[in-house]
């Protein structure tokens, strides 16, 4: 579908790379905290949808002001910062456990 020369300049590497791990990560978050909140908190899933409100609005949120940051700072200091606000994220919920209360996993 397109020039594998593409992968040969740095940037374009780069940037596949991190995207493609963000998105794991962000779709594999998403497909464990279904499990976490119907297997261990016995949340039905119309509950477990509600759950996710605001870890979407955060999403919908950050996706529209990126856009406008990237148009007003340029692309590498929001996208540092976006990564590692997001390597934070997933770390911290490494620390979730079954007692964990739901306002300190929002």
């Amino acid at each position: 579908m397109f020039s594998l020369d593409l992968f040969a300049r740095r940037v374009p590497a780069v940037t596949s790379i991190v995207g493609l791990t963000v998105n794991m990560t962000l779709y594999g978050t998403i497909f464990m905290l279904s499990f976490y909140f119907q297997q261990e908190r016995h949340y039905s899933p119309q509950m477990t949808g509600l759950a996710f409100l605001p870890f979407m609005a955060a999403v919908t949120v950050s996706n529209v002001a990126a856009g406008r940051i990237v148009a007003k700072y340029g692309s590498r200091i929001p996208m540092a910062t976006g990564l590692l606000i997001g390597a934070v994220g997933f770390a911290l919920m490494a620390l979730v456990q079954s007692d964990t209360s739901y306002a300190s996993m929002i």
